[in-house]
């Protein structure tokens, strides 16, 4: 899939780029959902896109998604120590099969399989787990933010 780079670097995402997302966010209601581990850096708990009701609808829905089994949300608080979220963004896929890294670029995504690049990232994610609050915590300044 090919997406529109001038729409997304507008911070107006193609409908393509949103059809993706909302296929995604299915995985999590369905039958057997998914698992879900994310850490969000703190600092898009600060970063208000749509304006205030838009984002405060957000910052609930994480909430809410927070709350449910087979869901973890982390906030990784801001730091001035050097950590594997700064070279940015990525999922891990835990499939049957196998694992796979997916890294969003600005115009596609990369997808990385090798097993030891796979386990570079397994530990990077393993750090900051260690580094970001802990689920309860997150939800507690996330609740604070949404007000």
């Amino acid at each position: 899939m090919r997406l529109d780079v001038r729409a997304r670097t507008a911070c107006a995402p193609s409908d393509d780029f949103v059809a993706v997302r909302m296929a995604r966010q299915s995985a999590l209601t369905r039958e057997e959902p998914a698992r879900l581990h994310a850490i969000l850096g703190e600092g898009v708990l600060h970063q208000p896109l749509g304006g205030p009701s838009v984002f405060r609808a957000q910052l609930e829905h994480l909430r809410r998604l927070a709350r449910r089994d087979g869901i973890t949300i982390q906030v990784l608080p801001f730091s001035d120590r050097p950590h594997a979220g700064m070279h940015g963004a990525f999922t891990i896929l835990r499939l049957a099969s196998l694992d796979v890294v997916s890294v969003e670029m600005l115009d596609s995504d990369a997808y990385i399989e090798d097993e030891a690049s796979v386990t570079q990232y397994l530990e990077a994610f393993d750090q900051l787990i260690d580094l970001a609050m802990t689920p309860a915590e997150s939800i507690d300044m996330i609740a604070k933010v949404a007000r």
